[in-house]
């Protein structure tokens, strides 16, 4: 199962530690999203909104007002596409790693099955 490794240092952060409460949550929960999700820490409007909308964050001008202060902090990165989180892949493992480790966990159970099998 995948998850999201948040640095030690996180609650220290000066940066993290200027937010509002309602950009430091949305930042929390799509950081999650992303560990969940597999998105090497990329995000699109669409996603932000859902991650959003799970903790109560509708109103569509609060949820513009949090991403502009995460972009300006520095905390996300704007582009044609959505959105990156960059201390993400800093942090956390990407895809692709999570993908290979979970084709190695395959085949390793597949040939203890077979040699379990065939020692019956």
């Amino acid at each position: 199962m995948p998850y999201a490794n948040l640095d030690d240092h996180t609650w220290t952060d000066p940066v993290l530690g200027t937010l509002s409460d309602r950009a430091f949550r949305l930042h929390v929960n799509v950081y999650s999203y992303c560990g969940d999700q597999l998105t090497d820490g990329r995000v699109d409007a669409r996603q932000v909104a859902q991650v959003a909308f799970m903790f109560g964050l509708s109103d569509p001008e609060e949820i513009k007002a949090a991403i502009a202060e995460l972009v300006k902090g520095g905390v996300w990165a704007a582009d044609l596409n959505g959105y990156t989180l960059p201390s993400y892949i800093a942090s956390n493992r990407t895809r692709a790693e999570v993908e290979a480790d979970r084709a190695a966990t395959r085949m390793r159970v597949r040939k203890l099955r077979a040699r379990r099998k065939r020692d019956r």
